[in-house]
C-alpha cells in the first residue's frame, strides 16, 4: 500500500506540472495567437479537449494522492478567477494581444498549478 501511495505522489506532481503549461498554452492560444475568429473557438476547443484528457488519464491511475482532488480543483478555480477578472482584463486591457506580455501574464496566472505541484504531497 505504501509503495503505491508514493507512486501516486510521484505521477501527480507531473500531471499539475502539465495542466499548468496547458493552462499557459490555452491563455497564450486563445488571447494573443488567435485573438479573433473561428480560430479562437478551435483553439478553445483543442484546449479543453486536451485537459479533458488529462484529466480522464488521471482518472484511470490507479491511486490518488490524498486530497489529490481538492488540490486541483483549488489551483483550478485560482487560475480561472485570476483569467476572469484579476490579471486577464487587465492584460486585454493594456497589452491587447501582446505575445510577450500574455505569455508572462499565462504563466501568473498558472502558478496555482505549479506551486500545488511542488507543495509537498502525503503518500
Amino acid at each position: 500500500m505504501r509503495g503505491r501511495s508514493i507512486k501516486a505522489v510521484r505521477w501527480f506532481r507531473g500531471y499539475l506540472v502539465v495542466l499548468g503549461v496547458l493552462a499557459v498554452g490555452l491563455i497564450v492560444g486563445v488571447e494573443a495567437l488567435y485573438p479573433d475568429g473561428w480560430q479562437r473557438f478551435v483553439t478553445t476547443g483543442i484546449g479543453f479537449y486536451l485537459m479533458a484528457l488529462a484529466a480522464q488519464w488521471a482518472e484511470r491511475q490507479s491511486a490518488l494522492p490524498a486530497g489529490g482532488r481538492r488540490r486541483v480543483l483549488i489551483a483550478g478555480a485560482i487560475w480561472f478567477l485570476l483569467y476572469l477578472v484579476g490579471i486577464g482584463p487587465l492584460v486585454r486591457w493594456q497589452y491587447e494581444h501582446s505575445l510577450l506580455m500574455w505569455t508572462a501574464a499565462a504563466t501568473v496566472m498558472a502558478l496555482p498549478f505549479f506551486v500545488a505541484a511542488i507543495w509537498k504531497v502525503r503518500a
